[in-house]
């Protein structure tokens, strides 16, 4: 996993990321029935996405839902909305591709429009190389 990390293969991340944000706009864009987060990829399929997520909200692990947790390497950003839509409302997710970022930001925005009532988002993304990361050591609980 660490050889994907490099900087040899950044511009692999961003162009699929790119390529990934047009597909996602081109189907909000079409406007039909079909959900446009349908063409989200999730690296092990989005029901152990769920799971995981499942796992996070009711494994004793402490958590309250405004407890901080880090999604290093969030990608397009779904997970982070999975655990959102459970009710975390400290969710910070990272990538190292600016394109993944934007993609993330895009991904939130469609959910913010499916949930206007919802005053208190509260997850965030930046660009961070997790390597050379400049968030602050012990400040997630997750």
């Amino acid at each position: 996993l660490l050889s994907m990390l490099g900087n040899e293969h950044h511009a692999y991340w961003d162009n699929s990321y790119t390529k990934e944000m047009n597909e996602v706009l081109q189907a909000i864009a079409d406007g039909n029935n079909d959900d446009p987060m349908d063409k989200l990829f999730v690296w092990f399929g989005k029901m152990s996405m769920v799971y995981t997520a499942h796992i996070v909200q009711s494994a004793d692990l402490n958590l309250s839902h405004d407890s901080a947790i880090l999604d290093v390497g969030c990608g397009n950003g779904l997970f982070c909305e999975v655990l959102h839509a459970l009710g975390f409302t400290n969710i910070l997710g990272s990538d190292y591709s600016s394109e993944a970022i934007k993609l993330s930001n895009e991904v939130q925005s469609y959910y913010r429009k499916q949930k206007p009532e919802s005053q208190s988002w509260g997850t965030r993304y930046m660009c961070d190389d997790l390597l050379n990361t400049s968030l602050e050591s012990e400040s997630f609980h997750l």
